[in-house]
């Protein structure tokens, strides 16, 4: 299945949550790829939740605006596996209700999901880019790539990682507040080949 988006794209009244929702447990050999059309495919106001799924594409999109209560620009929730988020821009969202959700809760947050790649794309704006892991509480069979994305003026999480594996190299991180890749919870990052530019720590 292929789903192809042009323009920008708002959010509408019958959508859970604020999101679309991605699944295909009932049946996991299946592929699905969401994909932007041309340069200008904006997902505004609302976002994609992966949820119990394998073999998942999300390219060439960008989404901004997100509900900080609903869930992030493009987010990775429980039980997926072999997914690729490649070439995508991830705007600020919609200030919440926490102190520190004044740019949205989050751009990409990945959880209890499993040999994914995030690559090629541009957080931007961000007040928290990417939380990866919660309370998996294994350190086995967790394995997540970030390569050649861009951090570009946004505060932490590039990514914070808890219990997983993590392969993070070739990423340029640029004007961010706090702190780049954060390792917590036995997680294990190998980072290489990254440029940090006015970074503050």
């Amino acid at each position: 299945l292929i789903v192809r988006l042009i323009g920008n794209i708002t959010d509408y009244a019958v959508m859970a949550d604020g999101d679309i929702l991605i699944t295909n447990k009932q049946n996991a050999s299946s592929y699905i790829t969401c994909e932007g059309v041309g340069d200008d495919a904006v997902c505004n106001g609302w976002s994609f939740r992966v949820k119990t799924a394998s073999n998942i594409e999300i390219r060439n999109l960008a989404a901004m605006n997100c509900n900080s209560t609903a869930g992030d620009d493009f987010g990775l929730q429980q039980d997926n596996d072999y997914v690729w988020v490649h070439n995508c821009d991830m705007f600020y969202g919609q200030a919440g209700s926490d102190a520190d959700q004044v740019k949205g809760d989050g751009a990409m947050d990945i959880k209890g999901s499993t040999y994914v790649t995030v690559s090629y794309n541009h957080f931007h704006d961000n007040g928290k880019s990417s939380l990866l892991g919660l309370s998996e509480n294994t350190t086995t069979g967790l394995y997540v790539t970030y390569h050649h994305n861009w951090f570009d003026h946004s505060d932490s999480r590039h990514p914070r990682v808890r219990f997983y594996t993590v392969h993070f190299y070739n990423n340029y991180l640029d004007r961010i507040a706090k702190y780049g890749a954060g390792s917590t919870m036995g997680s294990s990052l190998f980072v290489e080949g990254n440029y940090y530019r006015n970074a503050k720590h």
